[in-house]
């Protein structure tokens, strides 16, 4: 393995020895999507941790975001456009002859792709042809939003589940946030593929503690004088049990143990908002608020009593860093950062009395409460906390280019 002190990491992270790892990186979403959602400061995060590599060049599919040039600019990333947005094989080509000219004539030392679909498939393939490495980077179990929701990608089960296997199989390295990502990656490709994966947890951006201007930030909320706020942050989507938390807080009203009444805030969009803003229309301690800045999302997080997290990762990472408690469901990855009882509640996300019952509880004792949000924040920071990720994803890299680096 290439040790950091053979290549001569300046203090930005970059290689002073004219060596500097220069990066491809593919995702099939759009950052103007992200834009919309007041995330491109985590983004930019993602895609160039510290800004530790000479150049990221992103490829995305969708033309409108090269709009966003400046914003990447500032961290050493370039905007690309590819044409293949959709399986058209004419496209398909353009794009991958495009993407092995620019590996060639760039000096690409390394193809990243972010989910293994479309865009992941053509740089895996580019970068075999070229002979760098590829490594793609997984969130989570890809087929059960697919399974849940009955919508597959490129509308066909057998073309997402077959493309998704390919990109698996011929990665060099599979990054994968927790165990159980792990298990899916495995389950497959086999035991002997998923040796492949590297365990790196996601590089969250921690919060901050507290914010002088979070009353200016939440003013045009109207939040209600002396209630306890409590948060929901995401898609409004079966898949995020939405539909369960609706059953849940209906014709609900809660209290904290000194009897100041709760507010629920929605913050987040998707096909059951509609669903849920006809719902509780004369519920007025349920609010939709859409989808809001980061800086909103933040100053929400700061001021709740604690969070509600049906299914989510960043906003558990978020909530853990400054210590806020949470209720959370038991599946997939939340219950290897959740102990219940311990570092939050979890709970069947099934049951709407479940949820009922836990929010009851963190409401009814604000000791017992703030000591889970503790003990929470500090599993953060010794297990989570970004800068042990950047590092890990960087030696990934670096270990994966020592080849060409020490040429």
């Amino acid at each position: 393995m290439l040790e950091k002190s053979d290549v001569g990491l300046d203090a930005r992270g970059g290689r002073r020895d004219g060596h500097a790892l220069k990066i491809a990186n593919f995702m099939d979403s759009s950052l103007r999507d992200l834009a919309a959602k007041g995330v491109l400061g985590n983004v930019a995060e993602l895609y160039n941790p510290g800004d530790s590599f000479e150049t990221v060049f992103h490829f995305t599919p969708h033309e409108e975001d090269l709009s966003l040039h400046d914003h990447f600019a500032s961290h050493r990333i370039r905007l690309i456009h590819h044409p293949s947005a959709w399986l058209s094989p004419v496209r398909f080509f353009r794009s991958l002859r495009q993407t092995i000219r620019l590996i060639r004539a760039e000096g690409i030392g390394l193809v990243r792709g972010r989910l293994p679909y479309l865009g992941s498939l053509i740089g895996c393939i580019a970068a075999r042809l070229c002979g760098v490495p590829f490594v793609v980077s997984l969130g989570g179990d890809n087929r059960i939003a697919q399974e849940r929701n009955h919508s597959y990608h490129y509308k066909s089960k057998t073309i997402s589940y077959g493309m998704e296997w390919l990109v698996l199989k011929v990665a060099n390295k599979i990054i994968v946030p927790n165990q159980f990502t792990r298990a899916y990656v495995e389950r497959i490709i086999g035991r002997r593929g998923a040796a492949k994966c590297a365990h790196i947890p996601w590089p969250s951006v921690p919060l901050r503690e507290t914010a002088d201007d979070d009353d200016e930030t939440l003013n045009p909320l109207a939040l209600p004088q002396g209630a306890a706020i409590v948060p929901i942050i995401g898609f409004l989507n079966p898949y995020k049990f939405t539909d369960i938390l609706f059953e849940a807080l209906c014709g609900q009203t809660f209290e904290t143990g000194d009897r100041r009444p709760v507010h629920f805030y929605f913050c987040g969009d998707g096909p059951l908002r509609e669903t849920g803003e006809a719902r509780f229309r004369g519920q007025s301690n349920v609010t939709f608020l859409g989808w809001q800045d980061s800086s909103v999302v933040h100053a929400l997080l700061r001021r709740s009593e604690f969070v509600l997290i049906p299914m989510s990762g960043l906003v558990l990472l978020e909530a853990a860093s400054i210590g806020k408690p949470v209720v959370t469901s038991n599946v997939e990855w939340h219950s290897e950062m959740i102990e219940d009882s311990r570092t939050g509640l979890t709970v069947d996300p099934y049951e709407p009395e479940s949820w009922r019952q836990a929010i009851g509880r963190m409401l009814a004792n604000v000791t017992d409460a703030s000591a889970m949000g503790d003990h929470l924040k500090k599993l953060y920071w010794k297990e989570y906390a970004p800068q042990r990720s950047k590092d890990a994803e960087i030696d990934l890299y670096l270990s994966l280019t020592s080849g060409k680096a020490s040429s």
